[in-house]
């Protein structure tokens, strides 16, 4: 009996319907999991406040499934406090209370050739900002993730020579769908041009443009979402305006109409890499600027930053240095870095960030932001603030 099952196993495994099977990996064989986990401790010192500390969780995990050749789907759950769209952290605080999770991504990505892909849903920041050790977070921050719709187009793709990558992106999203009202969406798009400088050096240029379109739905969104972050000029329902340059609360009965200024973001930047230059540790600088047209004035933002060092294996470290200037008007506050100051913008300062990383997938973090306001409000006078983020982080 044994001999004729050997026979049979045999003869299947030899036959070319088996051979095939063999060759074309079942649906489960081609997902990709992945995700990453960070436990916090951010302390906050002000002169006039104290100091205040909490502890914080992020859990991201997701997966990415290849349906054909040219076709992805993904889906990603990521912890957060509701209706929070910056920020995927969740304070260990509520007596023991459980913590939530959401869906942070569910999209399908269609790449029919090597210069064309279109991607549909809720997914990831596509677009390109500089990085050093901390990539830049002026415009969007890193955690927010658009719903709608993204083009990418590649013009250029090549190993060698100087120009080694020109490509545009396309931006539709959907901000706002409103039942009788017009809706909000962001319409926008980018220009990213990589370049080889010599064997060592490298260079990312962008220039982009994001146009907010009846963006006063986000500003009236604030009034039934206390987590959206609203530091720019708002227009009350009774015609008052309240100026902004702090978070801002709606009155009892009175509710945010519109934004003082629209939104037409001019945004470019540059970032140079080069490597080995400390102790065979590569070297970056950046420097990322936006302009909002759609002002009269407090209109313009700004990053800079030096990076030293990778963390390309266990025992490496990195470290970095960034000046922050974002002025009240020049970003849409709802969407810009969560962590900077209190959130927000009105707020100028340095950032500094040093991480190590241990054996394994552990990584250690320090980052340490100094800011005050630029302009002094009402609850602001000139309130300088620490706010220091110690992490311990893994990916998986």
């Amino acid at each position: 009996m044994l001999r004729c099952f050997t026979l049979v196993f045999a003869l299947l495994a030899a036959c070319p319907s088996a051979r095939l099977t063999a060759q074309e990996p079942r649906w489960y064989e081609r997902l990709r999991f992945d995700g990453d986990f960070r436990l916090r401790h951010e302390t906050f010192f002000q002169s006039d406040t104290g100091t205040r500390g909490r502890l914080r969780i992020r859990l991201r995990a997701g997966f990415t499934l290849p349906l054909t050749s040219t076709l992805t789907t993904g889906f990603r759950l990521a912890s957060a406090e509701p209706g929070s769209v910056t920020s995927h952290n969740v304070t260990l605080t509520g007596a023991l209370t459980p913590k939530n999770l959401f869906i942070d991504r569910a999209f399908l990505a269609w790449t029919p050739n090597s210069w064309l892909s279109i991607t549909g849903g809720k997914f990831g920041l596509p677009l390109q900002r500089p990085a050093g050790l901390m990539r830049s977070e002026l415009v969007f921050d890193d955690e927010v993730a658009p719903e709608g719709i993204h083009e990418q187009i590649t013009l250029v793709s090549s190993r060698s020579g100087t120009v080694r990558r020109l490509m545009l992106l396309g931006e539709q999203w959907s901000l706002a769908e409103v039942p009788g009202e017009t809706d909000a969406w962001m319409l926008g798009g980018q220009a990213v041009l990589d370049l080889a400088l010599g064997g060592r050096a490298t260079a990312t240029l962008t220039g982009g443009f994001f146009g907010f379109l009846h963006q006063e739905m986000l500003a009236r969104a604030r009034n039934n979402n206390s987590a959206l972050l609203v530091t720019n000029g708002v227009v009350l329902a009774d015609g008052t305006i309240l100026e902004g340059g702090q978070p801002l609360v709606p009155p009892s009965g009175n509710p945010f109409l519109a934004f003082v200024s629209d939104f037409k973001l001019v945004n470019g930047s540059i970032g140079i890499s080069v490597d080995s230059v400390f102790r065979r540790m590569p070297l970056q600088l950046y420097l990322d600027l936006v302009h909002n047209s759609g002002a009269e004035v407090e209109r313009n933002g700004l990053w800079s930053g030096l990076t030293v060092g990778a963390l390309r294996r266990p025992g490496d470290w990195s470290a970095s240095v960034l000046y922050t200037r974002v002025e009240r008007e020049s970003v849409v506050s709802i969407y810009s870095y969560s962590d900077l100051g209190l959130g927000g913008t009105n707020v100028e300062g340095p950032v500094w960030t040093a991480q190590y990383r241990m054996a394994g997938p552990l990584t250690l973090s320090y980052r340490h932001h100094y800011t005050r306001p630029l302009i002094p409000v009402p609850a602001l006078p000139d309130r300088r603030l620490h706010r220091i983020l110690l992490d311990a982080g893994v990916s998986f």
